[in-house]
């Protein structure tokens, strides 16, 4: 049995621009689909106002008008309170300072007409992946992918993310053009790019140190230089904004335990994490403390880190290197909901241009898991998503050889 997946090569930017037409209908329906639900549903029915985009445009606001209370909770209570709908819903904003600057002209906007605008951002923000991505993510896929830039409207975590007003497709889009520049052998600016990709750090910082790794000291240099000045921008967008965020995200961990404090119970859901929290949080949350817990996550989570470290170097295929890094990277991440897999789309598509692939049948399931989980199971098991991003990185870091060498 053939152990590679057909697949064709990717086309080149002199060809690729008839293969647009297909992407940017479908867009368009896209577009059309959450416009409609934003207007017709969410609006009317109050939805789009438990949604995440209540603590982005929260932080917005307080930027903008009270930059120190950015990280208080009180604050961004008052806000969500008066300028969302009343109420004790208050959701917190988990991201470091300088993120807050994109949701300020979004707060300009009443609360409605800033969720459908950000989600006609996202939607432009895809737009902008498929095309910067064209290398990787046009090849075709039997049956995933027949068109070139089909992948992205079947893929729920895309569709979540728009729906939820999350940054995950900004983060999915720095991840593919850090990739060109080092596909380029620009690691300094590949470097730089990550470090803008600091608003998910959790994924980001463990990313960058596998791939300096691989990549030597420019890469290394362009990202101190980007993580400087994103600690700089978030320093000057609120100078309190260090230490109140620690403590939030401290907070955070610790949701459940005394420590963590009541503020952050209803916020935290492990088992709609696809990581090695929320595998660990289902299979020994009833046997272990939320601490004990905590610290085996931790402990299992340094220990993958350090095995893939020690693997980078030997895979062949700088692409698949990357892409074995970020599913790694998203294995250990302390904090990742349904949204946060958008850039699976990039490991997907790597997989399938390396024609590596040990059975199509990786694909497959590597896609779909998040839909079938989400609808077929329950959100609640969504966790079983890590096991296919589990075998998909060790797949990688230990091929088989082909049948005919």
């Amino acid at each position: 049995m053939t152990q590679t997946a057909s697949v064709s090569t990717p086309p080149s930017a002199a060809s690729s621009s008839r293969n647009f037409v297909p992407l940017f209908v479908g867009l368009a329906i896209m577009l059309g689909l959450f416009l409609f639900w934003t207007f017709k549903i969410g609006i009317p029915h109050g939805l789009i106002d438990r949604t995440d985009f209540r603590s982005t445009y929260a932080a917005g606001v307080l930027e903008r008008t009270h930059p120190s209370q950015l990280f208080s909770l009180d604050a961004q209570q008052q806000v969500q309170t008066t300028r969302i709908s009343p109420g004790q819903f208050t959701l917190p904003f988990f991201h470091p300072a300088y993120e807050a600057l994109l949701f300020v002209p979004f707060s300009l906007l009443p609360y409605p007409a800033a969720y459908a605008a950000f989600a006609i951002f996202n939607v432009a923000l895809i737009a902008a992946c498929m095309i910067a991505g064209f290398r990787v993510v046009f090849v075709v896929i039997p049956f995933l992918q027949p068109r070139p830039g089909m992948l992205a409207f079947f893929f729920l975590p895309l569709w979540l993310a728009v729906l939820q007003g999350q940054d995950s497709i900004l983060f999915l889009l720095l991840l593919i053009l850090a990739w060109n520049q080092l596909d380029d052998g620009d690691e300094l600016r590949a470097g730089l790019l990550l470090a803008a990709a600091l608003f998910k750090f959790q994924i980001a910082l463990p990313l960058a140190l596998l791939l300096a790794i691989r990549q030597g000291g420019r890469f290394v240099k362009g990202f101190l230089l980007g993580a400087l000045a994103v600690a700089a921008l978030s320093f000057a967008c609120s100078p309190q904004a260090p230490a109140r965020f620690i403590g939030l995200i401290r907070g955070s961990a610790l949701a459940g335990t005394r420590q963590g404090g009541p503020g952050y119970q209803g916020y935290i859901f492990p088992q709609q994490m696809a990581n090695l929290r929320g595998l660990f949080f289902a299979l020994f949350g009833g046997h272990l403390s939320a601490r004990s817990l905590m610290l085996v996550t931790l402990s299992a989570s340094v220990l993958l880190l350090a095995f893939v470290a020690l693997r980078m170097r030997r895979v062949e295929n700088d692409l698949l290197a990357f892409a074995a890094a970020l599913m790694a990277c998203m294995l250990t991440s302390y904090h990742l909901y349904p949204h946060d897999l958008s850039p699976l789309l990039l490991p997907i598509a790597a997989i399938a241009v390396a024609q590596r692939l040990l059975k199509r049948t990786l694909l497959f399931v590597l896609y779909l898991a998040p839909l079938v989980c989400f609808f077929g199971l329950s959100p609640d098991s969504l966790y079983l998503v890590s096991l296919p991003v589990l075998a998909a990185a060790g797949a990688i870091f230990f091929p088989r050889p082909h049948p005919s060498a």
